[in-house]
C-alpha cells in the first residue's frame, strides 16, 4: 500500500480509505442524508460490476438482483484485466453511476433512443470520471457567491458511518481510526446504529479496546474507552442531544 501511495503521490492513509471502502461509506452516508436514499444492508453490497451489468445487480431480489428494497445507495467494485489492472473502459471506477427504473413505455423508448445502457426497465447513467480539482472549486464558489451548498443533510441524521475491526483485536489495543490498520468504516441506518450502541467511526482514533473485538465486528460503546478530551467528542455529544436519528423510510 505504501508503494502504491508513493507512486500516486498521495497520503497512504488516504489511499487506504479508498481500498477498504471507508471513504465510500462516508460519501454514501452524506448522499443518503441529503437524498433520503439508504444502505440496503450494513456496509452496502459492493458487487464487482461493469457498466453493462450494473442494472442486473442493483434491482430487487425478486427480479434477480441483490436488493431488498428500492431507493438505496451502493457502490460497485471495478472489473479487472488479466494483468491485474482496473478495466477503465468497462468499469465506472473512479466515477459515479445511478441505476433507475423506468416503467413508462414512452420514457423507456426515449432512453433507448439515446442509447442509455439498460437491462429491461432498469437504466444505468454514469460518468467514468471524478474531476475533484474542478468539483471542489465550483462547490466553494456556489456556496460563497450563490449561498447554495452542494450537499445538505435535508433528511437529517438518517445514516451513520461506524467502525468495524479489520482483524481480531485483543483488549488493550489502541485504535488508529480511518485509513489505519485496525478499523474500517461501514454505513447503516442511524436509528439502528444508535439502538445497538455502535461507535461513530470518527470517535475511534486513539480509543482503547476494553474487550476483544473479532474481525468484521462493529465496535460498540461497551467494548471501548473513547478519548473524551477532544473537540470532536464534545461536538458529537452536542449533536446527539440536538439532532435525533431520522426514522427509517418505508421499504
Amino acid at each position: 500500500m505504501g508503494e502504491d501511495a508513493r507512486a500516486l503521490g498521495i497520503n497512504p492513509h488516504f489511499l487506504v480509505t479508498f481500498r477498504d471502502a471507508t471513504k465510500t461509506a462516508i460519501e454514501m452516508s452524506s448522499i443518503g442524508n441529503a437524498t433520503g436514499l439508504v444502505p440496503d444492508i450494513r456496509g452496502m453490497h459492493g458487487p464487482v460490476a461493469g457498466i453493462l451489468d450494473m442494472a442486473n445487480y442493483f434491482r430487487l431480489k425478486a427480479e434477480g438482483g441483490l436488493l431488498n428494497r428500492r431507493g438505496v445507495v451502493d457502490y460497485a467494485r471495478p472489473l479487472m484485466l488479466p494483468n491485474g489492472e482496473v478495466d477503465l473502459v468497462n468499469s465506472v471506477s473512479p466515477g459515479v453511476f445511478v441505476v433507475v427504473r423506468a416503467s413508462h413505455p414512452q420514457i423507456q423508448q426515449d432512453l433507448e433512443y439515446f442509447s442509455v445502457v439498460h437491462t429491461g426497465e432498469y437504466f444505468t447513467f454514469y460518468t467514468a470520471y471524478h474531476l475533484v480539482t474542478n468539483e471542489i472549486p465550483l462547490s466553494i464558489v456556489w456556496a460563497v457567491e450563490d449561498k447554495e451548498p452542494t450537499v445538505v443533510p435535508r433528511f437529517g441524521h438518517l445514516t451513520e458511518v461506524i467502525g468495524a475491526a479489520k482483524k481480531d483485536l485483543p483488549a488493550g489495543t489502541t485504535l488508529d481510526g480511518g485509513g489505519g490498520y485496525t478499523v474500517y468504516g461501514v454505513n447503516d441506518l442511524a436509528v439502528t446504529t444508535m439502538a445497538e450502541g455502535c461507535v461513530p467511526l470518527g470517535l475511534l482514533e486513539g480509543a482503547k479496546l476494553l474487550k476483544t473485538v473479532e474481525k468484521d465486528q462493529v465496535v460498540t460503546y461497551d467494548t471501548v474507552e473513547l478519548k473524551s478530551d477532544t473537540l470532536l467528542y464534545h461536538l458529537r455529544q452536542l449533536q446527539d442531544k440536538l439532532i435525533p436519528p431520522t426514522p427509517a423510510p418505508q421499504a
